[in-house]
């Protein structure tokens, strides 16, 4: 399976300190991405819905001149994530 060769929040890899606190027993696994003028996240989300465990497929892009936007990007960016698994697991905000 591909998603387990990516990596998981809190494991080894570029994820360890990021989306630790998953809502819903929510599982990302995805692929990080760093140049100077941008970032990405791309990936896998699982769901525990009311039919079983669902996947979803995203893929984020952020580019920017500013080193500052590029952080407050990727905290963006999580958060988007988070929302997405509170929202998919039936918690609609």
């Amino acid at each position: 399976d591909f998603a387990s060769l990516l990596a998981t929040p809190g494991g080894t890899g570029t994820l360890r300190s990021r989306l630790k606190d998953l809502s819903g027993n929510a599982r990302v696994f995805a692929k990080t991405g760093t140049l100077s003028k941008g970032i990405t996240l791309a990936g896998y989300l699982f769901v525990p819905t009311a039919s079983g465990v669902e996947k979803f497929d995203f893929a984020i892009l952020v580019s920017t001149d500013s080193r500052a936007q590029l952080q407050e990007a990727r905290t963006l960016i999580d958060k988007l994530v988070r929302s997405w698994a509170y929202t998919l697991a039936g918690n609609a905000r």
